[in-house]
């Protein structure tokens, strides 16, 4: 029988990975509330769900089909308020979710949810090998720095960590979210990893590229 969950819901342009860090600027009256709201709740239940929108900014009227499938747990790990109601927060990707159906009774969206496994599939470890070789020149090439020089060992690790670390449109990103399992991320990340490298060695050179330092998401 499937268990759902009922989560306050975040749609933004862009999805949300494991593992990843997103921190949000909450200005909008409805998202201060969901902060307020989370709040009076111990600190291992502050969360909520973020889901990419499938083009543009808003939901707009057409709630569920706007949006995509498969979406990721944000836990609040700080909190920064200030006097005229703002909030930076930042959070840290955990559980993937389908969202099973979307409900607008609050100030912000709520859906109930089915948690996804993380499972790890067939022969992950010969998979994330070649993945890492390709993941590694990758990065030199584009001269990463994103402060972690040492790869996971473990392969769904390293799946998202190739995954936050990779420039990618939208729905390449989606699609790895939604893979069904690590090896079938894996395999993904090498077709597109095979891809980039055979673009990148048109290229003279790149200048160097921190992920850090991407824009922080406004509501």
């Amino acid at each position: 029988m499937t268990t759902l969950h009922r989560i306050p819901l975040f749609p933004l342009g862009s999805p949300l990975l494991p593992q990843a860090a997103m921190p949000l600027h909450l200005f909008e009256p409805r998202y201060r509330q969901l902060i307020h709201d989370l709040g009076s709740l111990p600190a291992d239940q502050q969360r909520f769900g973020v889901i990419a929108i499938r083009q543009g900014r808003e939901v707009g009227t057409d709630h569920l089909n706007a949006l995509y499938d498969v979406g990721c747990i944000a836990d609040i790990r700080a909190i920064q308020p200030y006097a005229d109601g703002r909030f930076d927060i930042v959070t840290m990707g955990t559980n993937r979710f389908i969202l099973r159906d979307l409900f607008d009774e609050k100030p912000y969206f709520t859906a109930d949810v089915e948690f996804l496994p993380d499972e790890l599939g067939a022969n992950p470890d010969a998979m994330s090998n070649r993945v890492r070789q390709h993941f590694e020149r990758y990065r030199e090439i584009v001269q990463m720095e994103d402060g972690q020089d040492v790869l996971s060992p473990d392969p769904t690790a390293l799946s998202w960590e190739v995954a936050a670390g990779m420039l990618l449109d939208l729905d390449e990103r989606q699609r790895i979210l939604a893979a069904d399992d690590t090896t079938s991320r894996l395999i993904l990340e090498r077709q597109l990893l095979h891809r980039e490298l055979g673009l990148l060695a048109q290229i003279p050179s790149l200048p160097a590229f921190d992920p850090r330092q991407l824009p922080i998401s406004s509501n």
